[in-house]
C-alpha cells in the first residue's frame, strides 16, 4: 500500500503538471491567434537618406500602429521597411515604386509635395499626400573656396560661374526648372552620389538639394572634409518649399478593405498630431539648422523592444520553470520506484 501511495502522489502530480502545460500553450496558442498575419498589417517604407527623418518616420510608425488599433478595435501591424534609394537601383529608378506596386503600403521620409503647376509630372501620378510633417526649402552645397560673396540671387549665380548639379525626378529638379533664374544654370543627374561626384571633380559649382538633405550629407560623405563644403546661401532659394508628408497609394484598400486611401490618410493626420512626433519635427529643424538637439522623451529602439516583447520572455521564463520542475519531479518518481524494490 505505501507504493501504491507514493505511485498515486506521483501521477497525482503529474496530471496537475499536465494540466498546467495545457493551460500555458492554450493561453499561447490564443494570442498567436489575435496577433497579427499579413491581412491585418501594414508596411511602412521608410526612407534612409536623412538619419533624424528615419527616427523619426520609426517613431510614426509606431504611433499609427497604435491609432489603427484604437480606431479599429482590433490587432494591426505596421511593420517598417527601409525603402531602396535610387543609388541601389541596377535598372532605372522610378519615384514612389514601392507605393505604387503594393510593395508598401505607406512611404515616410524626404518627400515633398508638389506644387499646383508640376502636378501633371509622371512623379506624382496615382500618389495620396498626409498632412505636412516638416518644411524645408533649397539650398545649394557649394565648396567653400567658390562661395559667393553676395547672397542676392541674380548676383551670385553670375558669381558661381558654373552649372549647378541636381537629381532628376525630384521636387528640387522640377522647381528649380521652372525658373528662369535658374533654369539655363541646372544639370540634371540620374542619382545623388553622381552629381557629387561632379562637385567634388569640378565639373559643377554647386549641389542643389533640400537644405536638411545637405546637412546630412555633410554628416555622411563629407564627414572628413566638412570644413572644405558650405551649405550656401543663408536664406531658402525660393523659400519655404519643400513640404515632407508621408505617401500612400490613390484609390486604394487597405486591410481587408477595412480602410481605403481616404480613411488611412486621416488616420495618420490625426497621428502626426502626437505631441511626440511634434516634438521631434521642432528636433528636425535644429539639425538643420547645424544644432542638432536629440528628443529625450523618444523612447530608444531597444526600450520599445522590451515593450513589445516582455509577455514572450516572462513566458519563456515560465516554461523554463516548469521544465526544471516537471524533471525533478520524474527524476524523484525514478528514485522512489528504485528505492522501493
Amino acid at each position: 500500500m505505501k507504493f501504491l501511495t507514493k505511485r498515486y502522489k506521483i501521477n497525482f502530480l503529474l496530471i496537475v503538471l499536465s494540466l498546467f502545460f495545457a493551460c500555458i500553450f492554450s493561453t499561447t496558442a490564443s494570442y498567436s491567434q489575435s496577433s497579427p498575419d499579413p491581412s491585418s498589417s501594414l508596411t511602412l517604407g521608410v526612407r534612409t537618406d536623412v538619419p533624424e527623418i528615419k527616427n523619426y518616420c520609426d517613431e510614426f510608425g509606431r504611433f499609427l500602429e497604435m491609432e489603427l488599433r484604437e480606431l479599429l478595435t482590433q490587432e494591426v501591424q505596421v511593420e517598417t521597411r527601409s525603402v531602396l534609394d535610387r543609388e541601389e537601383f541596377n535598372s532605372d529608378y522610378e519615384r514612389f515604386i514601392g507605393v505604387r506596386n503594393g510593395i508598401i503600403d505607406i512611404e515616410c521620409g524626404s518627400n515633398s509635395k508638389p506644387v499646383e503647376s508640376i502636378t501633371e509630372s509622371s512623379i506624382w501620378e496615382g500618389i495620396a499626400f498626409s498632412e505636412n510633417f516638416y518644411t524645408t526649402g533649397i539650398k545649394l552645397l557649394v565648396k567653400a573656396e567658390f562661395v559667393p560673396e553676395s547672397q542676392d540671387p541674380t548676383r551670385w549665380i553670375g558669381e558661381l560661374g558654373g552649372s549647378i548639379g541636381v537629381t532628376d525626378q525630384t521636387t528640387t529638379f522640377e522647381r528649380l526648372s521652372n525658373e528662369p533664374l535658374y533654369r539655363n544654370s541646372l544639370e540634371p543627374y540620374s542619382t545623388k552620389d553622381e552629381a557629387l561626384d561632379a562637385l567634388e571633380q569640378n565639373a559643377t559649382q554647386a549641389f542643389a538639394s533640400d537644405a536638411i538633405i545637405l546637412r546630412a550629407i555633410l554628416d555622411s560623405r563629407f564627414e572628413s572634409t566638412r570644413d572644405s563644403y558650405k551649405i550656401f546661401p543663408e536664406n531658402y532659394i525660393l523659400g519655404l518649399s519643400e513640404a515632407y508628408a508621408i505617401v500612400v497609394k490613390a484609390d486604394a484598400t487597405y486591410l481587408q478593405g477595412l480602410l481605403d486611401s481616404e480613411d488611412l490618410l486621416a488616420t495618420i493626420n490625426e497621428t502626426l498630431l502626437e505631441d511626440e512626433l511634434v516634438s521631434l519635427a521642432n528636433d528636425l529643424r535644429s539639425y538643420e539648422a547645424n544644432f542638432p538637439s536629440p528628443s529625450p522623451s523618444s523612447p530608444r529602439p531597444e526600450e520599445n523592444w522590451w515593450k513589445e516583447n516582455w509577455w514572450k520572455i516572462l513566458l519563456a521564463v515560465i516554461l523554463f520553470c516548469l521544465i526544471g520542475v516537471l524533471v525533478i519531479v520524474i527524476l524523484k518518481a525514478l528514485n522512489i520506484k528504485a528505492s522501493d524494490r
